[in-house]
């Protein structure tokens, strides 16, 4: 298709009006359907064709989400003119695969309009299917093709899709990698009657023949493949049960290659996403088989020396099958072997079996994604065994170190996912140098180390004291940096939400704080902090006197918190109002509440310890 140029005036006019939607409020639900029927209207006259430029293309998504009907039925009879020019855009697709997602849902699959347009499209996909399976953008429109046709809906994996995401955008693949979430799959009225028919056609095509070994490697009939066994797992589950194993054997997941000491399956750069369907949706009995003989022990006489997770460990492709793996897991007893096998008793296997290979492929979603799997409560009994092979991982002992020795170091190593000896030299030369720049500290840690401190902290069974030592250990002025950072202040709020942690080292932090509470209260990221301290204080033998504490530090400034962005949080949390005021009816209502609290905690710590999503701008913390 010739380049197509949209003049700017008619792009300021979508974006208008999709800023202009956001002055309308969401209980005019009348309003808003006339608003968005009107724009739509006034798409239909453009013509589709100006959806080819970015911009038109994101505000029309953005109205689509409050579409009625009526706005609905107009955008697809304005792309039905020219179904071939919407499928093959670079833009335009998205508007119609959003529509087509929309018109799933109820009412709207039930409209006759909706529902002629639908037939329309599948007969023209249908019609088109060989031109598009290999068409860069069309292909995507392919998969929306057949969850429309056998009334499906399946989202992308919300973590591997955002980690390849960011892979892309730095360049480092250039695979077309989507994957999908096997969890997550809706059911819904199918515009296709004989859909049961087309998938049998489908499945005999790409599943059931010899050609899928090519498919299942080609990086744009992968995905599309992977699609097709998730909906017949969901639409015909005894035919997928029955046909699984011929599935494996065509694609040839477990084949050797010259010189490879891994399948196929777990190394191939785009066969691994193939796989990783195929593990996800294995039946108990056929993944039980599979974890025995491909996973904990090699069906080809290989590795002599090691399992093939340890392998899988230190390889940069390998290590996505294994964290399929991890997800697909459901019994202890399962984890438990595999732990068991990367927990290899040979000295000189230290760097496979320790995941230290792991950290230097930089693989830190396998070591989060088992942190996570023993933080679940059917799985705290491995936490123990899962440190002891964590922690050597990072060059510290399996064990605590004796005479009460504190490692400073540890925290720092898991922060910055290196193992102790590699750490940066402003963590690892002088650990009471004070890290003054906030810029030099991000730079020293990163999002997988947080969030695997985070999940260390939540541990019950194995608890987080030597995580914990490690963190008040570090000097003041580091602490009170970490505080105002925006993913070390998660970290401390983490500790501080610990029902595994003492309140000795939580008063510890406390005390540390106490001087700066001020600051942190009208701080993005401090005022977290100072929250979780807030209700830390609950589990003190008197928490009212500790609570009268850290609002005498506030008081002087409740003023200037009550106006202030991210200071009025902490001012009506606190209710400084009233403690300025009235301190023995403060002191009635905060002790009522701690009361309140206690009885309502739960044993066992649950994860709301972490608050919710922070809002990435900053009118979304000050609404707070």
């Amino acid at each position: 298709m010739p380049k197509v140029i949209i003049d700017r005036e008619t792009c300021k006019y979508y974006a208008d009006r999709a800023h202009l939607l956001d002055t309308i409020t969401s209980t005019d639900e009348r309003g808003q359907a006339s608003f968005i029927f009107q724009t739509l209207l006034a798409f239909q006259k453009d013509g589709w064709k100006v959806a080819v430029s970015p911009k038109v293309c994101r505000s029309l998504e953005k109205m689509l989400q409050e579409a009625d009907s009526d706005g609905l039925i107009v955008l697809l009879k304005c792309l039905s003119k020219n179904w071939d020019g919407a499928v093959t855009s670079k833009f335009c697709r998205h508007i119609l695969q959003k529509t087509w997602k929309r018109c799933q849902s109820e009412p709207f699959c039930n409209e006759p309009l909706v529902q002629d347009f639908a037939h329309t499209f599948l007969d023209h996909m249908t019609s088109n299917f060989d031109r598009y399976l290999n068409h860069s953008h069309a292909q995507h429109t392919l998969r929306h093709y057949l969850q429309l046709l056998a009334g499906v809906q399946v989202e992308k994996d919300p973590l591997t899709s955002l980690l390849d995401s960011i892979t892309k955008a730095i360049k480092l693949i250039i695979f077309n990698t989507d994957t999908f979430d096997v969890e997550n799959i809706t059911l819904c009225t199918p515009f296709d009657q004989n859909y049961s028919e087309t998938l049998n056609s489908l499945a005999q095509r790409f599943l059931m023949a010899s050609d899928l070994h090519d498919y299942a490697r080609n990086e744009l009939v992968s995905p599309f493949v992977q699609l097709l066994l998730i909906i017949i797992s969901s639409r015909a589950h005894s035919i997928f049960k029955s046909s699984l194993e011929t599935i494996v054997k065509n694609a040839q997941l477990f084949l050797f290659s010259k010189n490879q000491i891994l399948p196929d399956g777990f190394v191939h750069p785009t066969l691994v996403y193939f796989t990783d369907v195929v593990i996800r949706l294995m039946p108990g009995k056929t993944f039980a088989r599979f974890l025995t003989s491909h996973v904990l022990e090699s069906s080809v006489k290989k590795t002599d020396l090691l399992a093939p997770v340890c392998l899988m460990t230190a390889h940069t492709t390998a290590s996505h099958a294994l964290r399929a793996v991890l997800r697909r897991i459901k019994k202890p007893n399962d984890l438990y072997e595999l732990l068991s096998a990367l927990n290899h008793g040979n000295k000189d296997l230290d760097s496979f079996s320790r995941l230290s290979s792991t950290l230097k492929i930089k693989q830190h979603g396998l070591i989060n994604d088992l942190a996570v799997l023993c933080g679940k409560p059917e799985f705290s009994e491995m936490q123990k065994m899962f440190l002891h092979i964590l922690f050597p991982a990072f060059g510290f002992p399996a064990s605590k170190p004796k005479h009460g020795a504190v490692e400073d170091k540890l925290i720092w190593s898991i922060l910055t996912m290196t193992r102790v000896t590699d750490l940066p030299f402003e963590a690892a030369s002088d650990m009471d140098q004070n890290l003054s720049d906030l810029d030099e500290l991000t730079k020293t840690v990163c999002m997988p180390g947080c969030l695997l401190s985070q999940t260390l902290l939540k541990y019950t069974v194995a608890k987080p004291n030597r995580l914990a030592a490690s963190i008040c250990a570090q000097s003041t002025d580091q602490l009170h940096i970490w505080a105002q950072h925006p993913m070390l202040s998660r970290v401390l709020e983490a500790l501080l939400h610990s029902a595994a942690v003492s309140f000795k080292r939580k008063s510890h932090l406390i005390s540390i704080f106490q001087p700066l509470f001020t600051t942190l209260a009208c701080d993005r990221f401090g005022s977290h902090v100072l929250e979780a301290i807030w209700l830390a204080t609950d589990a003190d033998a008197q928490p009212l006197l500790l609570k009268e504490k850290v609002a005498e530090q506030l008081v002087s400034a409740h003023q200037r918190l009550w106006s202030h962005q991210f200071g009025h949080f902490i001012y009506s949390r606190l209710n400084l109002g009233l403690f300025a005021d009235n301190k023995p009816l403060w002191r009635r209502q905060i002790l009522k509440s701690s009361q309140t609290n206690v009885r309502k905690r739960p044993a066992v710590e649950p994860n709301e310890g972490i608050k919710n999503k922070r809002n990435s701008n900053s009118q979304g913390n000050a609404e707070k």
